[in-house]
């Protein structure tokens, strides 16, 4: 990836997809019959909603797409999910799409503000000899499972282009950047794209005659563009200050994590201990997408894991130390977390069972 997308990217473990751009791949999964407590547990995320509310992680985001894929014995989810995106999957720059003359101004508006949506991988194009080309990479190429984010991409370019023209397009050629994995795969891939195929390439990309670029958008009000754009480079200023500063977030949820066991883990608690008002901290907080007591619960679905498989501690003692004053309070969480009580939980963790529990 260029220097200068790298710099744009967050580091991994703050990298994120907002909730309405993962929200098509969740649809899509349960429309299909995919169980989504199955799919939320096999992705590491507390629970799935109908409707997404908060950001998930990158790393979960593509677990949920290759999850998803395997599950329904679909190679070509991801591209199907692509396809089912639409303008407001694309969080706020999705008007800037939409208010875009032509393509052309539609392509530098996701270059300026796709962090808005996704820290997945950023885009770029080029154009020369009547030839323009669009490339999306991303630092999670190489790894484990990323086929299916790279058919999502495709598939999005393509059908996207297609709503705000209003027409199918052709593209000469799209490329993946892992091998051709056989079985018809590449066949289907351009029956669907309605292209070639072509993979081992060096990321993701999408070949096309330049006039393509210059095709208006269909009942593009341009005229509203301008103060869009100035909104989305507020947003967009803002998550990079947001991802290049120490994490507030990670700082509260460090408090909470010294209070817990001392029972204090409570918001005028925790924002005294950061030198702030409770409100300041609250405020603060919904700016980054979180609540104190979403946080309060991510410290202790953590703890959860590492004290459970500890035979030594009982099911009473955990509770304790996790903060709750009520055992019921406790199973009411665990239940929430896992959808088991936390005995049952303790088994399957210690694989059926094994060792003497005192809870």
């Amino acid at each position: 990836m260029p220097p200068f997308l790298l710099n744009a990217m967050p580091p991994r473990d703050r990298a994120r997809v907002e909730a309405l751009y993962a929200q098509p791949a969740i649809d899509l999964a349960r429309d299909r019959g995919v169980d989504l407590e199955t799919l939320a547990a096999a992705c590491g995320l507390r629970a799935l909603e109908r409707r997404l509310e908060a950001p998930i992680s990158a790393d979960s985001y593509v677990r949920l797409l290759n999850v998803a894929a395997r599950e329904l014995g679909d190679p070509c989810f991801g591209l199907r999910v692509g396809m089912a995106m639409k303008p407001m999957n694309f969080v706020g720059y999705g008007l800037a799409l939409c208010a875009s003359p032509n393509i052309r101004t539609a392509l530098e508006q996701t270059i300026r503000f796709e962090c808005l949506s996704h820290d997945l991988g950023r885009t770029t194009f080029s154009e020369r000899d009547g030839e323009a080309r669009v490339d999306w990479r991303s630092p999670l190429f190489g790894e484990p499972g990323v086929e299916q984010l790279c058919l999502m991409i495709a598939g999005c370019f393509a059908s996207f282009a297609e709503w705000l023209v209003g027409m199918e397009l052709s593209g000469r050629e799209v490329l993946f950047p892992f091998p051709d994995p056989g079985h018809g795969f590449s066949e289907a891939v351009g029956r669907l794209l309605r292209t070639q195929a072509t993979f081992d390439a060096e990321c993701v990309g999408g070949c096309f005659p330049s006039v393509i670029l210059d095709l208006p958008i269909a009942s593009s009000d341009h005229s509203l563009l301008p103060d869009i754009q100035r909104t989305l480079e507020q947003r967009a200023a803002a998550r990079r200050r947001e991802v290049q500063e120490p994490s507030f977030v990670e700082d509260v949820a460090q408090c909470i994590e010294t209070n817990l066991q001392l029972g204090k883990a409570r918001v005028a608690t925790v924002a005294a201990a950061l030198g702030m008002s409770a409100r300041t901290m609250e405020r603060r907080l919904n700016g980054a997408n979180k609540t104190f007591s979403e946080l309060l619960d991510d410290v202790r679905r953590e703890h959860l894991d590492v004290y459970i498989r500890e035979c030594a501690i009982s099911l009473t003692e955990i509770a304790f130390l996790l903060g709750y004053s009520e055992q019921s309070s406790f199973n009411r969480a665990v239940r929430k977390w896992v959808g088991m009580t936390p005995g049952a939980y303790r088994s399957q963790m210690l694989d059926g069972g094994t060792g003497k529990t005192r809870g």
